[in-house]
């Protein structure tokens, strides 16, 4: 929920601290790069200042070997069904709906609806915002889940986002109902799709620390691929189209998304019968 922190803040308060709309003000947004920078300087040296390891963390006291021996983790084919999982579904909700569905609110006609700012940040906000109470429930869905049935959180986030991509930078005289319907499904399938995954990793990967920490290796390279990738990708093609969010949003989104609901119903690690007692 850190994260979601972060962004929920920062898409209300940086039309304020750039000094309104870029089109009145464009350097004002320096001013947020400049903000940034100082909050994070400062968040350094509080965290070197304050943090200290709990007991029992020290040295090598809980290492089970070298990066060498981590290495044979990664032949685990369903880690990597999760993690195309997770770039695809990621880079839906990340790369292309953060990252570009404030400019389409703020974008004026015939492709956007032409809103301030501070109104389209905080719409935006919302769909972060629903990480702090749908990620926690996610992870308690899944929790009460078969091991090989927890794949289907991922497979109904999935089908869910992609109805959203329906209702996503529509104009018009639907556009306002189709924005609601947008946020909905953004803020709750969002949510699951990180409460919901993540868990699985370390699932999949046996049970072990080791192995828990490749497979979360293996999301967290996916998903920060997944928007490097994706982000200039769709930024590039809302420039061929014209300025038009929907159509680069249908060709790229329906089928990512297609791909990672196929990938997450092959997430079927065990054999009923054999399911090790650690990750039960």
């Amino acid at each position: 929920t850190w994260v979601p922190l972060g962004c929920v803040l920062m898409f209300n308060i940086a039309a304020p601290i750039a000094g309104g709309n870029p089109g009145v003000n464009p350097q004002g947004y320096l001013t947020v790069f400049w903000f940034c920078a100082a909050f994070s300087a400062i968040m350094f040296v509080i965290f070197a200042l304050v943090f200290r390891m709990p007991q029992g963390e020290r040295g090598d006291m809980g290492v089970e070997g070298s990066f060498k021996d981590s290495l044979p983790y990664l032949k685990n084919k369903y880690i990597w069904y999760l993690g195309i999982v997770f770039f695809m579904f990621c880079a839906c909700t990340l790369s292309i709906i953060n990252t570009y569905y404030q400019q389409f609110l703020t974008a004026g006609d015939p492709y956007g609806l032409g809103m301030s700012d501070q109104l389209a940040g905080s719409i935006t906000s919302i769909m972060m915002f629903g990480a702090f109470i749908f990620a926690p429930v996610a992870g308690a869905v899944s929790d009460r889940m078969a091991p090989n049935s927890k794949r289907w959180v991922a497979v109904v986030s999935g089908a869910a986002l992609l109805i959203s991509v329906f209702c996503g930078f529509v104009v018009g005289e639907f556009a306002i109902p189709a924005l609601v319907i947008f946020v909905i499904i953004q803020a709750i399938a969002g949510a699951f799709v990180g409460g919901g995954c993540r868990p699985m990793a370390p699932m999949i990967m046996g049970g072990t620390a080791m192995g828990a920490t490749m497979g979360m290796a293996v999301l967290q390279f996916c998903m920060n691929l997944g928007q490097a990738v994706t982000a200039p990708v769709y930024g590039a093609m809302l420039d061929a189209f014209g300025g038009n969010f929907i159509i680069p949003s249908m060709i790229l989104q329906i089928p990512m998304l297609v791909i990672g609901i196929v990938c997450s119903v092959l997430i079927k690690p065990f054999d009923e019968d054999t399911i090790p007692e650690e990750v039960k």
